[in-house]
């Protein structure tokens, strides 16, 4: 630092001089005592042009003030004033006396234009070579005109950028266009600093191409904004990816076990036990799964809305199987809360076309909403009704209310509404959020209404009635048959397999066990499953893979062959299809999907069987 100011110091073309603390001249350069000399002045005497007391308060805290001056003898100064923090200034002064006739020489006027103008101004000739430079140039340089002009700037471009900028000056030289680059230029103290160089092609009266004018424009400290608001955004693109990998292991580490809980909870209830005691443990402990199940779904499903991974996956459906499937859902929290619901279902036959799964989880969050918050024994209103070309909802309680602060909230993700500190609702805050955008994805919208607290609370989910014409029901479904399907279950947790294959046998199926692809491959050409049930995480190779070589490798091919997973982010169920499986379930899958599959398998079965007579 101190070599490199040494340097401009004394090669500086212009007056320069150094003040100490006291505003007196500390050092100057040889210009500048030739200055001092001619005033009757020196070392430790005042500025020569101007009150540097009055001037200096305003210099600070700017990274230059100009100034006019004059000595005694009639001698006129531009002078720029840098502080050198609160230590003194640097002043350097120029001669600008010969510009008296400014007004009537352009080329003079352009001068001090130039000279006052907040950016470096240069020119160059045909040849590509540099002829002209404006002070702010010099001062920022700290070279002189000598070492400057024609090609010797190029020595201050930053060695990372010199061939970029060089071949784009050139070829925009070439073909006589404007161009607009950025680089690093070395400045006076040794530090690059970035420009945003700009130049223009000028031409002569005549029309003859007489070269280029330009500017530069220190953007260094934009640079580096910009670069830290780059930085930030890629370290929150990073924690956001982070967070999904999270969220995405969370729930597959929650789901594993609640696989074999759930089935152990249908083996209990499909022995028809007589003991009042197993019927109420298989009871609370179906119920507790679906909430875990609900809460997890909430969780994964907050994390795509926000990066808008959510597609709807729109089908007919009649507005009474939306408002069975809800009420469904949540009968276990109502019944353990005693909340009896009434309903008020009008036009429940009509069909409408909507994602019908989006929109039972919408209305099962707020029905579980309206339970959480209600006392025990109050009544929960549920209303339905097509009004027009609109479908409006309404869940009404006679809860804690919502008080006027917290109402524009209740939407926010992550926000809870807690009464003192009882968190007696539980939850993780996110079902409204959740709802709403479900709503939002549907052109619709979810509002909620409440007098204030201990006063209840009404929530509108409010979207547009889009009819469809009724979809013909299957009434052929084949059952299962009665001589069961033969299945195998790839399943590396003891528990998750033991139990699903345990409930199978239960439902007269005959069931083969693999703990890992090796074992599959090993026992599925044997056992000639007709029905597959495979984990995606199986610890010596992934179900993706695993898939194509079962299908290879039995004989015949299995008729139905479905992934289980604790994932459920999105595009892994288009991953699982794509990679040869004909279903892909998310853990824990429950009695009524099994059912499914087992008919699916079932229907295909007698379909193959029919073939085969005719």
């Amino acid at each position: 630092m101190t070599t490199s100011f040494d340097r401009y110091f004394s090669s500086h073309p212009d007056a320069v001089f150094v003040l100490d603390a006291t505003l007196v001249v500390g050092s100057a350069n040889h210009p500048a005592r030739a200055l001092l000399d001619c005033a009757d002045s020196g070392i430790g005497g005042p500025l020569p042009f101007v009150d540097a007391a009055s001037i200096f308060d305003d210099a600070k805290g700017k990274s230059v003030k100009r100034v006019l001056g004059h000595t005694s003898k009639g001698q006129r100064f531009e002078l720029a004033i840098s502080s050198i923090e609160d230590d003194g200034a640097l002043v350097i002064a120029r001669d600008i006396s010969d510009y008296a006739n400014v007004n009537s020489d352009p080329e003079n006027r352009f001068q001090i234009m130039a000279d006052w103008a907040p950016v470096m101004i240069w020119m160059g000739d045909s040849g590509q070579l540099r002829d002209w430079f404006s002070r702010p140039w010099f001062e920022f340089r700290g070279r002189s005109t000598e070492h400057e002009i024609g090609d010797g700037w190029t020595q201050g471009i930053h060695a990372d950028d010199h061939e970029r900028c060089i071949d784009t000056y050139r070829r925009c030289f070439e073909a006589m266009q404007a161009f607009s680059i950025d680089y690093r230029l070395l400045r006076w103290d040794g530090q690059y600093r970035w420009v945003l160089d700009n130049g223009s092609p000028r031409y002569a009266a005549n029309g003859r191409f007489s070269g280029y004018i330009g500017s530069c424009l220190d953007i260094h400290d934009r640079k580096e904004l910009e670069q830290r608001a780059s930085d930030q955004a890629r370290a929150l693109r990073d924690t956001d990816q982070r967070k999904d990998e999270f969220l995405a292991m969370l729930a597959h580490e929650l789901r594993n076990p609640l696989a074999p809980i759930e089935t152990s909870a249908e083996i209990l209830d499909h022995l028809k036990l007589t003991e009042p005691a197993i019927a109420t443990v298989a009871c609370v402990i179906s119920r507790q799964v679906s909430h875990m199940r609900r809460l997890i779904d909430d969780l994964l499903d907050v994390s795509r809305f926000s990066r808008g991974k959510i597609a709807l996956d729109t089908a007919p459906f009649a507005l009474k199987d939306l408002v069975d499937a809800a009420v469904d859902a949540t009968a276990a929290r109502r019944a353990e809360r005693h909340n009896p619901l009434t309903l008020d279902l009008q036009g429940g036959e009509v069909v409408l076309k909507g994602d019908v799964v989006r929109l039972t989880q919408a209305l099962s969050n707020l029905l579980d909403n309206a339970s959480k918050f209600s006392p025990d024994g109050t009544t929960v209103l549920l209303s339905c009704k097509l009004n027009g070309d609109r479908l409006q909802i309404r869940v009404t309680d006679k809860g804690v209310g919502i008080s006027h602060e917290f109402l524009s909230q209740a939407f926010d993700m992550f926000v809870q509404f807690e009464p003192g500190l009882s968190r007696a609702g539980g939850g993780l805050g996110i079902g409204l959020t959740v709802a709403r955008e479900i709503a939002r994805l549907h052109g619709g919208q979810l509002t909620a209404q409440s007098a204030g607290a201990g006063q209840g609370s009404q929530f509108l989910f409010d979207i547009p009635a889009e009819h469809a014409v009724p979809q013909a029901s299957d009434q052929a479904a084949v059952a299962a048959p009665e001589a069961g399907l033969r299945i195998l279950i790839v399943e590396d947790s003891d528990d998750a397999r033991e139990s699903l294959a345990e409930l199978l046998r239960l439902m007269g199926h005959q069931v083969a066990e693999a703990r890992d692809a090796r074992e599959a491959l090993a026992k599925g050409p044997q056992f000639q499953p007709e029905m597959v049930l495979c984990d995606i995480g199986l610890p010596d190779k992934s179900g993706h893979l695993l898939v194509g070589e079962l299908r290879a490798a039995i004989q015949p091919e299995p008729l139905l062959m479905a992934a289980l997973t604790g994932y459920g982010m999105a595009g892994e169920e288009e991953t699982g299809l794509r990679a040869g499986f004909d279903e892909y379930l998310i853990k824990p899958i429950n009695f009524t999907e099994i059912e499914r599959l087992l008919r699916l398998a079932g229907d295909k079965r007698a379909l193959v069987q029919g073939a085969l007579v005719a």
